[in-house]
């Protein structure tokens, strides 16, 4: 994991430098897998015990086995490398299985990390998102918006996670303890 991150796409696949995978991986086939999306901000990823929440709660949902947080952690910085702003994603598959829909519970999930550049037109999409969201009054939640974490979104968003709840737990900072 020595292979320098030089600020363009790069992906670890079970902890190695690689973009292939394999063609019986059950999240290529069937999309059994869940991922999270985080953005990095001054070399940190934003709201990392948050994301690290929800993907386990992900996988507990789902029946597949956690990712080790130390190892996942690990890559995850290997990744981030001097990256001052970026996108990390961590996908988590059931991993490899023969054709058809039976499980085979004793294969290793697989863990994909990439990193990417931020994308400039996604400041200004996100900047829209949250206007409009705004508009659902006091109570409005977020939900389901891996796809719209950069670093402008998580400024709104609060510091710490409720343990124990799901991702919906995360909410506008101005509805904290009212």
């Amino acid at each position: 994991m020595d292979q320098k991150n030089n600020g363009t796409n790069f992906c670890l696949i079970n902890g190695k430098p690689t973009s292939n995978i394999s063609h019986q991986d059950r999240g290529l086939n069937y999309g059994d897998g869940l991922f999270e999306t985080i953005a990095v901000s001054n070399n940190q990823a934003e709201f990392w015990h948050c994301h690290l929440q929800r993907l386990n709660y992900g996988c507990d949902k789902l029946n597949i086995a956690r990712p080790n947080p130390q190892l996942l952690h690990d890559e995850a910085k290997t990744l981030i490398g001097k990256q001052v702003s970026a996108s990390l994603k961590i996908i988590i598959t059931r991993g490899n299985s023969e054709r058809g829909y039976k499980i085979n519970q004793h294969n290793p999930p697989t863990r994909i990390l990439s990193i990417s550049p931020p994308s400039s037109s996604r400041l200004s999409e996100n900047a829209d998102f949250l206007q409009n969201k705004a508009k659902f009054g006091e109570k409005a939640q977020f939900t389901g918006v891996n796809e719209h974490f950069e670093p402008n979104f998580n400024a709104v968003l609060e510091e710490r996670c409720v343990f124990g709840q799901p991702p919906s737990a995360m909410v506008l900072l101005n509805q904290i303890n009212r």
